[in-house]
């Protein structure tokens, strides 16, 4: 088998009183689809956030091609080649549908200080991107606080796939999200595996799980309580492990 693409070991985070991970671990393997389950509460978007930068652990280790990585925060993660898509994700109301899907990776062309905004390519590129999240009828120039939430949501998509990013992580992504645009989602999740890209996908739909990953791992009270493989996952066995004391 081949070495993580990333890993989290013995990972502890607390707030306060309250131990949100207690020695959590995770091992993300390059081209895959890993579920991550658990009850609420159980630390899985803590976890995520730890490995996106956007938190820092009390103890354990974050490994990221075979070095092991401290972030102090998500550009450092970004640098690393992870981006996370949150529940709550990232969006800039006031700006146009083609300016949220290039927040911050700007294609540009010309030369050192005459570098000029290619408003054009990304014009061309948003609209690929659109159709590949089943959002062609969104208009790149249209403001993006007069979309729907589930338009919104496959913006913040598609800004995620126009990264060059190797980990993706998606937190409750069909969230708001249609009947057609839910499964468009799991196939481009599907696609992007296929390309060689590795994905953690949280979900409390235990069936969007099973369709997609080919693995699971599943938290409870801070802690990995077990690690499954597609052919030993189905609803009874993860349920079985999530309500374990």
């Amino acid at each position: 088998m081949q070495d993580p693409i990333a890993r989290l070991v013995n990972i502890r985070k607390s707030y306060g009183d309250t131990l949100a991970l207690d020695g959590a671990n995770l091992d993300l393997y390059p081209g895959e689809i890993l579920g991550l389950v658990g009850p609420n509460g159980s630390g899985k978007t803590t976890l995520t956030s730890i490995l996106s930068g956007n938190l820092e652990p009390d103890s354990g280790e974050v490994w990221v091609g075979g070095c092991r990585v401290s972030f102090e925060s998500p550009a450092d993660a970004i640098a690393c080649g992870i981006r996370n898509l949150p529940q709550a994700p990232e969006i800039y109301p006031s700006l146009s549908v083609l300016e949220n899907i290039f927040a911050g990776q700007e294609i540009s062309r010309g030369l050192l200080v005459f570098r000029t905004m290619d408003w054009a390519k990304m014009e061309r590129a948003s609209k690929a991107l659109l159709e590949r999240v089943d959002a062609s009828q969104i208009d790149p120039h249209s403001i993006v606080a007069r979309l729907s939430g589930g338009q919104q949501k496959a913006v913040v998509l598609a800004r995620l796939l126009a990264t060059q990013s190797k980990v993706l992580v998606f937190d409750e992504p069909a969230a708001s999200l249609g009947v057609r645009q839910r499964v468009r989602l799991l196939d481009i999740l599907k696609a992007e595996a296929g390309e060689g890209r590795s994905i953690v996908f949280i979900s409390h739909d235990i069936e969007d799980v099973l369709a997609i990953c080919s693995r699971v791992v599943i938290l409870r009270k801070g802690r990995t309580v077990a690690t499954l493989d597609r052919a030993n996952a189905d609803r009874e066995s993860l349920s079985s492990h999530m309500a374990l004391a």
